[in-house]
């Protein structure tokens, strides 16, 4: 499932954004249910995988990020929400340390 929600980050998204949006709740909750019953180490490993592609993708992250921020200030977007939208090298490493924080939970779900 990890990889499935990862291809769906990195297309296009169509025109119906709904449509989109409600198969993308609809494979989350599936998928909400097995990790409900997988086994901590599984949940675990899991999310190490999780951490690691972060940063291994970093390079690509930062590059569409500034294709966004560059269409958001072209919007005229505030100040304060394009901090919030700005992604750097170390926020993105911060997601992942995050990520590898909730691994090393008893039960991380």
């Amino acid at each position: 499932m990890i990889v499935e929600l990862m291809t769906v980050t990195s297309k296009t998204i169509p025109a119906d954004i709904d449509v989109v949006m409600r198969d993308m709740g609809v494979s989350a909750r599936a998928a909400a249910r097995g990790i409900a019953l997988a086994p901590s180490a599984q949940k675990r490993a899991a999310l190490l995988a999780m951490a690691e592609h972060i940063r291994s993708a970093l390079p690509g992250i930062v590059a569409a990020n500034a294709a966004d921020m560059a269409r958001a200030a072209g919007r005229g977007l505030s100040g304060s929400f394009l901090d919030r939208l700005r992604l750097d090298e170390a926020r993105i490493n911060a997601m992942a340390k995050g990520v590898e924080d909730i691994a090393g939970l008893a039960d991380p779900v």
